[in-house]
């Protein structure tokens, strides 16, 4: 019997807000490990650089440009990997009105546990949109984009992944961006960012000497949680991997810092990346016939 695509599964879900359930991967290893840590704990040319807090993280500036290059256009469907507990998730469907619905993807069942919370905390006035147009999914990123059918659910028009990809090796962040180039519409737009080597935990952590060293940064063993992560040094590098998929960016890279991140008092600091497809002959290209190195 055939696998089921995404659309029937999402379809067999009894109402959104119940979380799909999948199979155990390395990133879902790290990611309830992450949520098992730390619950309860909590330039150069053409950059901007914001200051935060922990408070008011929903607010950062990397989510404020996504909302802002997202196609103008009714019925749009937006992915966000890594959704955590919900809080920027919410947050886009209670800007943007033209979302038809937004799959939250989390693989940490801890952080999807407390996404009911979450929403009940937003105001009264957007529950019952954010009940109809939130779609929590306990699911790999690649995952889903792999079972993502455009002929049966349509071009993505969104994807965001907020310090998610540092978890990615530099095959697997190629592969998200390749999928994501022939499942989303031509005026989509993709937004990634990174923690950078200024980051506390960078700081406080491990360079790990086995592997093979990020061309863009270094892969970090945080002491305390023991998670490795990319920490971006070398932002051009993230560029080039981008625009090597066939991306182009449609802002500069934006760089911030939140106090309190993961550590009270301490800073966290991140690099955002938001991109569209490259124009490619005058157009943007869904499939194979263009190449994503052509210029």
């Amino acid at each position: 019997m055939a696998e089921k695509s995404t659309a029937e599964k999402i379809a067999e879900t009894p109402q959104p807000g119940v979380a799909l359930q999948m199979r155990n991967t390395h990133r879902e290893e790290v990611s309830t490990q992450f949520g098992r840590y730390w619950k309860g704990r909590f330039k150069s040319r053409g950059i901007k650089r914001h200051n935060f807090t922990r408070r008011s993280r929903p607010m950062t500036p990397f989510l404020e440009e996504f909302i802002d290059q997202l196609p103008f256009r009714p019925g749009l469907s937006v992915v966000e990997g890594g959704m955590g507990k919900g809080a920027q998730a919410c947050r886009i469907v209670r800007e943007i009105h033209r979302i038809k619905i937004l799959y939250g993807l989390e693989t940490s069942k801890k952080a999807l546990g407390s996404f009911r919370k979450t929403v009940s905390e937003q105001p009264q006035s957007d529950q019952p949109r954010l009940k109809e147009r939130l779609m929590p999914v306990n699911m790999d990123i690649l995952q889903f984009l792999r079972d993502w059918n455009v002929e049966e659910q349509g071009y993505i028009d969104g994807f965001y992944a907020n310090s998610v990809l540092h978890f990615f090796t530099g095959p697997d962040r190629r592969e998200v961006y390749d999928l994501l180039r022939e499942k989303m519409a031509p005026d989509g737009v993709m937004a990634v960012s990174f923690k950078t080597v200024n980051d506390v935990l960078a700081i406080m952590g491990e360079i790990m000497d086995s592997h093979t060293t990020e061309p863009a940064g270094d892969i970090i063993r945080d002491k305390e949680d023991g998670i490795e992560r990319l920490f971006v040094r070398d932002f051009q590098t993230i560029v080039s991997e981008l625009c090597g998929a066939g991306w182009e960016l449609v802002e500069d890279p934006i760089i911030w810092n939140v106090n309190g991140y993961n550590i009270p008092g301490k800073e966290a600091e991140f690099v955002g990346f938001i991109v569209r497809k490259k124009v490619l002959n005058g157009v943007n290209g869904h499939h194979g016939e263009d190449s994503a190195e052509e210029e």
